[in-house]
């Protein structure tokens, strides 16, 4: 039975995810298709009023981080997103009945992925000479706390082709955004983007503009993940089929909380919003971890994430 998403009264962020159907090993994006998923990202970006903060498209599967606001845009706005989104050639009246319809679609999670999933794949489907669903299943998304789990994910999407072994350096891969904004020294989404960027660097990191974040993420994506040989030892079908290893921040390694957890963000952030939008999920079925390490600030961040039940 599908969980029914968590869709918050107010501002938030989200990571959403979704991986290409198929057996492992199969690795249907190439630089054509993945430059193609940026361009729609950044056409559907224009249209919505839905921030894009990151983005990493890999061979099989695509990350972002999003901001969803609360507020509905203008009629006026509203309008013109619509008109110029199809190029003039619709009309829409600030008032009607149409445009209150497409005020509430343009802040709506499920729609803009709903959009960007289904344009992909008609395209997708179409330069293949294919049928049928190119996804695996609906996507995933997970709510998280702004500041610190923003920052932490951001990072972690960032580093998804340095796991898999791609590049050694986040900022040599050209289809994610940290990738695009090394190469041309501006982020794709700009200021939009770098605004929520400066809203989310924990204490104690300051920082002033878009320089000084990007500064900042350097020196992270720099540092060397620190050794860890009982970890290196363990074979690969050992850590294979582990289901969930410990939540941590670290980035170095596949940590599943950042894809299958529901909320992510302080102990009281995350209880708070399971308590509102999931009241019944309580004893057995809560899975709550925290990490096992402070930041500066004396925060631990939580995940939540729904137990398989047998």
């Amino acid at each position: 039975m599908r969980r029914a998403r968590i869709k918050p009264t107010s501002d938030c962020y989200m990571h959403a995810y979704n991986r290409a159907a198929g057996s492992p090993g199969f690795f249907p994006f190439g630089r054509k298709e993945k430059r193609r998923f940026v361009s729609l990202l950044h056409k559907l970006e224009r249209y919505y009023v839905i921030d894009v903060v990151s983005y990493q498209v890999m061979s099989n599967h695509f990350h972002l981080v999003l901001h969803v606001p609360i507020e509905e845009p203008s009629p006026e706005e509203t309008c013109r997103r619509y008109e110029k989104y199809y190029c003039g050639k619709r009309r829409l009246r600030p008032g009607s009945k149409r445009c209150k319809a497409v005020q509430k679609r343009l802040r709506d999670i499920s729609a803009f992925m709903h959009d960007l999933q289904a344009q992909f794949s008609t395209w997708f489907n179409s330069k293949h000479d294919r049928l049928g669903s190119l996804w695996a299943g609906r996507f995933k998304n997970t709510i998280l706390e702004p500041g610190l789990a923003v920052w932490n994910c951001v990072k972690y999407v960032t580093m998804n082709p340095v796991r898999a072994q791609i590049v050694s350096d986040p900022g040599k891969y050209r289809f994610g955004s940290w990738g695009a904004w090394c190469a041309t020294g501006i982020h794709p989404f700009k200021d939009r983007a770098t605004r929520h960027l400066l809203q989310a660097l924990p204490w104690p990191l300051k920082a002033a503009d878009a320089g000084d974040v990007r500064q900042h993420l350097q020196r992270q994506f720099s540092q060397k993940p620190p050794a860890d040989c009982e970890e290196r030892e363990k074979s690969k079908e050992e850590v294979r089929t582990r289901v969930y290893e410990p939540f941590t921040t670290r980035v170095d390694r596949k940590v599943r909380y950042w894809i299958d957890g529901i909320v992510i963000g302080s102990r009281d952030f995350v209880i708070a919003t399971l308590d509102t939008f999931l009241p019944s999920t309580t004893g057995r079925e809560r899975v709550l971890a925290s990490t096992d390490r402070l930041d500066p600030g004396g925060t631990r961040l939580s995940a939540y994430r729904l137990r398989k039940l047998a």
